[in-house]
């Protein structure tokens, strides 16, 4: 899996130095909006999901890759509220057991991160290239179901588990265009811990490392 994140992450920046603006000068993003995507990875260790003993079993999932989507709004120059939603882990894992037993689990888990991201160098507010720092808090929520067929009939178990997370980090935007925004963002994410081990982990602390790319609207001021 870092494999195929490594085949995500490392095109992602080569479009960032190939885009890049070679401009002087940039429009301003006070009372403009952004939405976006983003992609990246984190840094944690994490043991398979699947608990399945004995049987055939098999699991696919998304390992440390992290993907979601973000929103953005400067109030100021140098200050922007911002929503991140990013799924920090997806598997499925089937199985096949004694007594005709045929299982199948599914647990994800999400991140809502509400915060703020501050352009502290006067000197790039107004330049393509404006570096910055960023806070987060919010919920992380895992979900997961499970479905058996067997001797015993059907069977099936629906669940959910709320954990609280918080995001420190900086980054570094860079505006093409009056529409088109690129950044990237380095990170830790210092999060509580599930009440039971869940998606292989029971706490997602760990460095984040993301690419992003955004649409920009609004009037702005002129």
């Amino acid at each position: 899996m870092a494999r195929i994140t490594t085949l995500y992450i490392f095109p992602m920046l080569v479009l960032v130095l190939i885009l890049a603006p070679c401009t002087a000068n940039a429009d301003p993003l006070k009372n403009r909006s952004q939405l976006g995507i983003r992609i990246g990875t984190s840094f944690l260790r994490k043991a398979p999901v699947s608990n399945y003993t004995g049987g055939i079993s098999s699991s696919v999932g998304t390992g440390n890759l992290v993907a979601g989507v973000n929103f953005a709004r400067w109030f100021k120059e140098n200050l922007a509220v911002t929503i991140n939603i990013l799924l920090l882990e997806n598997e499925v894992a089937n199985r096949v057991g004694g007594l005709s037993v045929v299982s199948n689990r599914v647990n994800s888990v999400v991140s809502l991160m509400f915060g703020l991201r501050y352009y502290p160098a006067e000197s790039t507010l107004h330049t393509p290239y404006r570096p910055y720092l960023a806070f987060g808090a919010g919920p992380v929520i895992w979900s997961g179901t499970l479905n058996e067929v067997g001797s015993l009939g059907i069977v099936n178990h629906i669940g959910t588990m709320t954990a609280f997370g918080s995001h420190f980090g900086g980054g570094l935007d860079i505006v093409l265009s009056r529409r088109l925004l690129l950044g990237m963002n380095l990170g830790y994410n210092l999060m509580s811990s599930f009440s039971e081990i869940k998606a292989g982990v029971n706490n997602y602390s760990s460095f984040q490392f993301d690419l992003g790319f955004g649409f920009l609207w609004g009037k702005g001021v002129q």
